[in-house]
């Protein structure tokens, strides 16, 4: 295989090395746009539950926080399923070890610990036990299905992401040959699709076209003409308009999802070192500040005894050392081990692997 020279059309000989190199997909957990897009993704929702005190607002910056996770998840898992190279039940299998070992040892944590130490579902409620199937349900992270209350509260937005999982290898096979403009259609498809009210065991198709946001992404063509600096400012615009009190909450999420997915593909990385240190590591330990920050604030402002200022030393503190250490003991070990269980799995059921298309959208 070659290319050809600019000048006189014969084909230059291309090395294999080079050749696996520039065929090889691309991992987008390593960009820094995206590090920034998830930093603030949980910047949103930490705001919205420790400063927001009008609860229209607060409840807008929360859930904006969750829908861009929602595109930043889709994104990164699509980009994973191609670069693991399976076909047929083993990338299935593949992916679907992966998933439950980074998403659930975590959340299995902080859902026994909150019952156990009696922490209600937001630190400004009161404690209400959760019956055996609740527990059940906040374990195995169903609760959308079941109609039970999520404890700890951030927890509510799990079971979607779940449940896109199951979708998410399908869709990967409906779109990798196919342009951003496919995707767009598909999006606008199953939009249309979800646009009425849905039963609870559909109910995933309210956040839908949201996580079709990141597949977009995926699909377009790299442009990279805008500058980096206007990302998170395009992020807090599209913030601003989702808060609107005039729209509704459902169908804005999903246009600005589209539009952030539409977005991402056009900015150049970011290179300023410091906000790329900072986004990697508020990314990194991000699902520990997710999950930990609520029971955080109830321990610190509601349980513990110490003077006002002191709370405000302590729970910043805090906000960072369980995150980190939850990464290290808990995340980090379960996703190594994930990823071996996975590594075995998918040697023994690999298939030949059909060549990734690349489409190009003009």
């Amino acid at each position: 295989m070659g290319r050809f020279s600019p000048a006189g059309g014969r084909p230059i000989a291309m090395n294999q090395t080079q050749e696996a190199t520039r065929n090889k997909p691309r991992d987008p957990s390593a960009e820094p746009n995206l590090d920034i897009l998830r930093a603030m993704a949980v910047g949103f929702v930490l705001y919205a539950h420790v400063a927001g005190r009008d609860p229209f607002v607060r409840t807008a910056i929360g859930r904006f926080g969750v829908l861009i996770f929602f595109v930043h998840t889709s994104l990164v898992l699509m980009s994973s399923l191609e670069r693991v190279g399976l076909e047929g039940p083993g990338m299935f299998a593949v992916f679907y070890v992966r998933r439950a070992f980074r998403l659930y040892p975590l959340s299995v944590f902080a859902v026994l610990l909150a019952a156990l130490v009696h922490a209600p579902s937001f630190a400004d409620e009161p404690y209400r036990a959760l019956t055996p199937g609740q527990l059940w349900s906040n374990v195995l992270l169903v609760q959308n299905l079941t109609r039970s209350p999520s404890n700890p509260g951030p927890l509510w937005s799990l079971p979607y992401e779940v449940q896109m999982y199951l979708l998410l290898p399908c869709i990967y096979l409906l779109v990798r040959a196919r342009s951003g403009r496919a995707v767009f259609a598909l999006w606008a498809a199953v939009a249309l699709v979800c646009i009425p009210s849905l039963p609870a065991w559909l109910s995933v198709g309210n956040f839908a076209p949201c996580f079709l946001g990141g597949i977009l992404a995926w699909r377009m063509r790299r442009r990279n003409w805008m500058p980096s600096w206007l990302w998170p400012l395009l992020i807090t615009v599209a913030c601003a308009l989702f808060c609107q009190p005039y729209l509704d909450r459902k169908y804005a999420g999903w246009l600005v999802c589209l539009l952030l997915g539409g977005s991402i593909p056009q900015f150049r990385p970011a290179g300023n070192r410091a906000v790329v240190f900072l986004a990697h590591s508020v990314a990194k330990y991000s699902y520990g500040i997710y999950l930990s920050h609520e029971p955080l604030l109830w321990l610190v402002f509601r349980h513990l005894q110490m003077p006002r200022l002191l709370r405000w030393a302590v729970f910043p503190l805090l906000l960072v050392l369980v995150p980190v250490a939850a990464y290290h003991l808990i995340e980090d070990p379960c996703i190594k081990l994930g990823a071996s269980l996975a590594k075995k799995l998918g040697k023994r059921m690999a298939a030949p692997a059909r060549p990734a298309a690349t489409a190009v959208e003009s």
